[in-house]
């Protein structure tokens, strides 16, 4: 996506409060579901990440 550099700050601003509010969601559904005693258990779970670079800078193939 193309978004002017000084959205950023708006952007941080965002992912902040709803990132979070988010991944605390997931773990309150992670933990309603936990069963130690489940006979076939795996292990889940959720991560994000941040990019950030200049349009111009990509690499190109």
């Amino acid at each position: 996506m193309h978004i002017p550099a000084n959205a950023v700050p708006a952007f941080r601003d965002f992912i902040e409060q709803e990132g979070q509010a988010f991944l605390e969601r997931v773990d309150a559904w992670l933990e309603e579901h936990e069963d130690e005693s489940a006979p076939d258990p795996v292990r889940l779970g959720l991560g994000s990440y941040w990019i950030e670079e200049k349009a111009n800078e990509r690499t190109r193939p």
